[in-house]
């Protein structure tokens, strides 16, 4: 009995020692058919940006994601299109040319049977990968 108490507490308390960042992932939606993002997106990319550079304060590696599907009415060039944007839009925002990598282009063929299922080929994505410091930082390293 003593040894699933034991067991119990510690895999409840595993999961109180891992850190989860905040806005390490972002996902900024574009209009169907649109190249850039409509003026209340771009509001809320600009306060998603701020939040990350009080979080992390020494910068961040940002990772560009976006999709092309024929179905979905998202061809290469549009896809490019929004990739450029959207780079465009984070060096407007004081992130560093050299922070920005090369922009991941996901081909997708799959045809969505379910009516507004395309929207989700709309949506791109930023990963970052923060530098120390940050709240997940070994501090031990730091020092």
């Amino acid at each position: 009995m003593l040894k699933a108490i034991a067991v119990l507490f510690l895999g409840l308390s595993c999961n109180a020692y891992a850190c989860k960042l905040p806005y390490i992932e972002y996902e900024p939606v574009f209009e169907v058919g649109k190249s850039v993002l409509s003026g209340s997106e771009v509001k809320r990319m600009a306060l998603w940006h701020s939040d990350t550079r009080r979080a992390f304060p020494a910068g961040f590696r940002v990772d560009i994601v976006v999709w092309q599907n024929s179905y979905a009415g998202i061809s290469p060039s549009l896809a490019q299109d929004r990739s450029e944007h959207l780079r465009t839009l984070l060096r407007n925002l004081g992130v560093q040319q050299d922070d920005i990598v090369e922009a991941e282009i996901r081909r997708n063929t799959m045809r969505l049977s379910k009516p507004g299922a395309d929207a989700l080929f709309n949506r791109a994505e930023l990963h970052l990968s923060p530098r120390c410091p940050h709240a997940c930082c070994d501090l031990g390293d730091l020092r």
